[in-house]
């Protein structure tokens, strides 16, 4: 049976806006932030994204999928993709956002999130999905698989979502195998709550400008608001589209 919708209201405002930084920066942090994006932007090696590149993103697209704030959606995409000059479009658009030369005011437009809230399941507690702009995703996407090689090695082996199929069957069938080895050892599962809307900005470029320069320039172009799709405020949204 269907959780009932979440009704807009004041409680709610207050239980989505929890999951989010809400109060400015302090000086501090501003400094902070501005010496991230100052050492994202450095890298001098950036993705280079073809036609064939956004060709195999069109493919992979979901066509259903719900769309961002400005109503935009997947299919959209695959519109634009059947015009002669589709491909090469596409992969310029994605070329601007990997290699961070997009006008800041046009980023602006396509880095709002829209807050879609859920009642979890005591009915109670909501979870928050932001949906991003398709065309932002697009572009984010055609870039992360650019790179998914070198980022899942930057990953490390101890982790079953960055390039790794399956990864849930995987990380199941190696637990298993770990409770047959050491059946006298417990297993203990960590949930951490709110994990990406807990996420400082600053602390996200700063861990992929050393793990993965070449990504760390497609973070700086990212906005940080969100509206509400049940008529809540506009928090901010720190946890961006990766």
């Amino acid at each position: 049976m269907e959780s009932p919708p979440v009704p807009p209201g004041a409680e709610t405002d207050a239980k989505v806006e929890a999951q989010f930084r809400t109060k400015p920066l302090t000086p501090d942090e501003a400094s902070e932030l501005q010496d991230a994006l100052a050492s994202a932007r450095r890298g001098t090696r950036r993705i280079l994204i073809g036609s064939v590149h956004a060709s195999r993103s069109v493919a992979r697209l979901r066509l259903a999928s719900g769309p961002g704030p400005s109503g935009f959606r997947n299919s959209f995409i695959a519109v634009i993709h059947s015009h002669p000059d589709g491909p090469r479009a596409l992969a310029d658009w994605a070329c601007v956002w990997a290699q961070a030369t997009i006008a800041p005011w046009l980023a602006e437009l396509w880095t709002s999130a829209l807050v879609r809230p859920f009642f979890k399941a005591n009915g109670v507690d909501i979870r928050s999905i932001l949906c991003a702009e398709a065309l932002l995703k697009f572009a984010v996407g055609t870039a992360i698989r650019r790179v998914d090689a070198q980022l899942a090695n930057a990953m490390g082996d101890r982790q079953f979502g960055v390039g790794r199929r399956g990864g849930a069957a995987l990380e199941i069938g190696e637990i298993r195998a770990a409770a047959k080895l050491q059946p006298d050892h417990a297993l203990m599962s960590l949930d951490i709550k709110n994990a990406f809307g807990s996420v400082e900005w600053k602390d996200a470029l700063r861990v992929v400008t050393a793990a993965m320069p070449k990504l760390a320039p497609l973070l700086t172009t990212h906005g940080k608001h969100a509206n509400c799709a049940c008529g809540c405020k506009r928090p901010r949204a720190l946890a961006g589209t990766l």
